[in-house]
């Protein structure tokens, strides 16, 4: 009798973790009245949609929950839809050509984004000289790929009032020549000495981000994301066009917090339809390809640097604790292993102190030591995973870190999910494509970019665990019970694809032929 009670207490156990569960594509009929779920049955062969009484069948094709990113930057995807954007560039001068399709685009001042020299035939990082020829004139601001390292020219330094005699703010650097001349590259809180002068975006300017924006994200699937770094404006916007029923997805902002900058305008939680404020953004750290990550040794291939810390630990701590006393989820950007293990003490003080339940979210976890990993599950702590990064990352971090450091703490997926630690997943866009079956084929097969072996393989994780934590955990984590699952009762956020899969060299083809946001098609292809 002990043992059948045991084993039936086990199976429960299995059960309530969501070991058994399948979250694979189905080909479903589903019933949907007034944006909730009312019937859901087994098909074959196609989906079927009855659509407050409207029958949708699509032949060789699957369901899913709609997706959701849960990192990503909602006005900044609008605005790299619309300026020049360097992603393709393999060399500065591709980067100028196609900027000289693009007249001034923030009042007086040119702004691209994109760049990699990681990508580029010479992996070398840019100077102002070909932007200074080119724009004699005009003040120029070229952001690399991940937003921490600008590439400027002379006239915006001018502006700046930025020499040679400049000294490096704390948490920011001004790279020099040899001969101590700029060379117009400026890291992290350096380049907010430039990025402070651009004028402000309209509220209209804004609100025409956003509808671009979000046509994109439902056209691959995405039925909801958390946007971070959110600003007075944005809110503001974002606020009017919920009011407005503007919007075809649901938000869950994340304002920016660095400077107290919430202060003014949201000081506590919110929830709406389809625009929620659930927490704040902070920074540890910059970011691996400008070498602004905070590692615990110097850099492979530049030994004189181990990267920045942003911000004071002890002043996060402070701030952190304010956030959560107020109901704020908090999050954090922390990629190198040292931040990683300050922010993760850090959030282990507050858990003791506090036994939030509000959010402590890291995101990116990019580079961690062994003993750190094990934090995340012992502080209830999540790691907030953009996998697309790993494969986008992968030549660079053998590079940065050296191939025996980069598998000793690199982008450790499996052993955080072994360890118990809870995961969310993004592409933090507009760095990375939104779609989210780049990601999910990231998670399944490791494979970078113009390569065809996986990378640190052992690492990988299965298409059923990568499909749960795009589906079902950023909607589970943040309490919302109402969908991320499709069944009765639910609200009905469901995409149809037309890939089941099974076979994990295809997940990165897979294409969405509709989308439904609370009953009502938003995309159709």
């Amino acid at each position: 009798m002990k043992n059948t009670l045991m084993i039936i207490a086990l199976f429960f156990t299995v059960i309530s973790l969501g070991i058994s569960q399948n979250y694979m594509p189905r080909q479903l009929k589903v019933v949907i009245e007034k944006g909730i779920i009312t019937d859901v049955a087994e098909t074959s062969g196609k989906s079927i949609i009855v659509l407050d009484g409207k029958t949708i069948e699509v032949d060789n094709s699957y369901i899913l929950p709609g997706l959701c990113d849960s990192h990503g930057h909602l006005v900044g995807l609008g605005n790299m839809l619309t300026e020049p954007d360097f992603s393709s560039a393999k060399s500065p001068k591709e980067c100028v050509d196609i900027a000289k399709n693009y007249k001034p685009n923030r009042g007086k001042w040119l702004y691209g984004r994109g760049w990699n020299q990681e990508r580029w035939l010479v992996k070398e990082l840019p100077t102002k000289e070909i932007l200074d020829s080119t724009y004699p004139n005009i003040p120029v601001i070229f952001r690399r790929t991940d937003g921490h390292s600008i590439w400027v020219n002379s006239k915006a330094l001018e502006l700046a009032k930025i020499d040679q005699n400049t000294k490096d703010p704390d948490g920011g650097k001004i790279l020099h020549n040899r001969d101590g001349s700029l060379t117009g590259v400026l890291i992290d809180n350096a380049a907010d000495m430039v990025m402070n002068l651009l004028p402000n975006t309209s509220d209209e300017e804004i609100r025409n981000l956003i509808l671009i924006a979000q046509d994109k994200l439902i056209s691959y699937g995405l039925t909801e994301i958390h946007s971070f770094d959110l600003n007075l404006e944005e809110v503001r916007v974002l606020k009017k066009m919920e009011k407005n029923k503007e919007l075809k997805i649901r938000i869950q902002g994340y304002p920016t917090a660095q400077n107290d900058e919430y202060l003014e305008y949201c000081s506590k939680p919110f929830t709406g339809e389809y625009f929620s404020i659930r927490g704040l953004k902070f920074y540890a750290d910059g970011a691996l390809g400008s070498y602004g990550a905070a590692l615990s040794e110097p850099y492979t291939d530049k030994p004189e640097t181990s990267g920045l810390l942003l911000m004071p630990q002890d002043s996060f701590y402070k701030k952190a604790k304010i956030g959560l006393v107020k109901g704020f989820d908090i999050a954090i950007h922390s990629i190198g292993d040292r931040a990683n293990s300050l922010v993760l003490d850090n959030f282990g003080r507050l858990y003791t102190e506090l036994h939030p339940k509000n959010l402590l979210r890291v995101e990116h976890s990019q580079l961690l030591a062994a003993e750190d990993i094990v934090k995340y599950a012992k502080y209830n702590c999540i790691a907030s995973i953009q996998p697309i990064h790993c494969i986008s990352d992968a030549n660079m971090a053998d590079k940065r870190l050296g191939k025996e450091r980069a598998t000793l703490i690199g982008y450790k997926w499996k052993s955080l999910l072994d360890a118990g630690a809870k995961m969310l997943a993004g592409s933090d866009f507009p760095i990375e494509s939104p779609n989210p079956f780049l990601g999910i084929d990231a998670f399944v097969n490791r494979v970078p970019f113009d390569d065809a072996t996986p990378w640190n393989a052992g690492e990988c994780i299965s298409t059923n665990e990568a499909l749960k934590i795009y589906s079902l955990n950023p909607r589970e984590y943040l309490g919302i019970t109402t969908r991320g699952r499709i069944e009765k009762n639910l609200q009905a956020d469901i995409i149809i694809i037309d890939n089941d899969l099974t076979n994990p060299k295809g997940i990165k083809n897979t294409k969405v032929i509709l989308t439904i946001v609370n009953g009502k098609i938003v995309y159709k292809k």
